[in-house]
C-alpha cells in the first residue's frame, strides 16, 4: 500500500511543479496523512514485534541490537536525504520525492516476500527448528513441524 501512495505522491508532484493549482497540494497532503497513518498502524509496530518473534532464543538479543541500529542508521540517513530533496534551494525535487520512496518501497516488498518468515501460529521452538532445517522463509507457513519428533531427534544425535 505504502508503494501505492508514493506512487500516487510522486505523479501528483509532476503537474504540481508546472501549476499554480492548489488541488494538487491538497491531494498531496492527503495522501501523506494516509500513509502516515498506514504506516503507524501498521507496518511501523509490526516490524517491531517481528524483530522479536523471528531470531532464535540464542540471538535474539543479538539480532533486536542489530535491527535497532540498522533502523537508526538508515532514519539518519533518510532523514538528511528528505531534506535536501524537499529544499527548493537544493535538489527541488518536491513531491516527485514519493518516486524515490517508492523504489525502496518496492525493494523492501522484495526482500520481505523472500526473506521475512511467516511467523503466525508458531512458538518460538518451531520457528528455531524450521531455521535449523534451513526451510526458506517463504515456506513456512506450508511445513508442519512436530515439536516431539524434532525434540526427540535431538536428543537421539547427543
Amino acid at each position: 500500500m505504502m508503494l501505492i501512495l508514493m506512487v500516487l505522491i510522486g505523479a501528483l508532484g509532476v503537474p504540481q511543479a508546472q501549476s499554480s493549482n492548489t488541488a494538487y497540494s491538497w491531494a498531496i497532503g492527503v495522501f501523506l496523512i494516509i500513509s502516515s497513518f498506514l504506516y503507524n498502524a501498521g507496518m511501523g509496530p509490526l516490524t517491531n514485534t517481528l524483530c522479536c518473534e523471528i531470531p532464535s532464543a540464542l540471538l535474539r538479543s543479538k539480532s533486536i541490537v542489530l535491527a535497532r541500529w540498522s533502523y537508526t542508521i538508515t532514519a539518519i540517513i533518510a532523514n538528511a536525504i528528505t531534506l535536501y530533496q524537499l529544499n527548493p534551494t537544493a535538489w527541488n525535487w518536491g513531491a516527485k520525492t514519493g518516486f524515490f520512496w517508492a523504489g525502496g518501497c518496492l525493494i523492501s516488498v522484495v526482500f520481505a516476500y523472500f526473506f521475512v518468515p511467516e511467523p503466525r501460529g508458531r512458538t518460538s521452538a518451531e520457528m528455531d527448528i524450521l531455521f535449523e532445517k534451513r526451510i526458506s522463509p517463504r515456506h513456512f507457513a506450508d511445513v508442519e513441524v512436530n515439536l516431539i519428533e524434532a525434540i526427540a531427534g535431538d536428543d537421539k544425535k547427543m
